[in-house]
């Protein structure tokens, strides 16, 4: 494998919320919001940041949906540094389904930079 190691481009266990009590613990801190993403955030409970996404119907199918889940991923990978550590479930409004890549990855740039400035 060449450009860098296996871990660049996943998302280990501890790294992910998985459980329901995470994400309703993170959905009690902080809220910011854009056009087409909110991020609910709360200190975390464990070392370094934890990401979870939230992706509902209102967004469009199936296909749709697990495009936006897929570019959502992809712009917070690349920002992994950026992360404070803390606990942050990054929620899609309906308007993701008509936006771009770019579009959301601004946002996600946007919304990290402010929960790092608060943090």
């Amino acid at each position: 494998m060449t450009g860098g190691s296996a871990n660049d481009h996943t998302w280990p266990k501890h790294a992910r919320l998985l459980r329901r009590v995470d994400y309703v613990r993170a959905q009690s801190g902080l809220r910011l919001s854009t056009r087409d993403l909110v991020v609910r955030y709360c200190p975390a409970t464990g070392a370094g940041p934890r990401i979870g996404l939230t992706v509902s119907r209102k967004v469009g199918n199936a296909v749709v949906r697990n495009q936006v889940k897929r570019w959502l991923r992809e712009s917070l990978r690349q920002r992994k540094s950026e992360i404070p550590s803390m606990d942050v479930v990054v929620i899609a409004r309906s308007t993701a389904a008509r936006a771009d890549f770019w579009r959301l990855d601004a946002q996600i740039e946007t919304l990290l930079h402010r929960i790092g400035e608060r943090a």
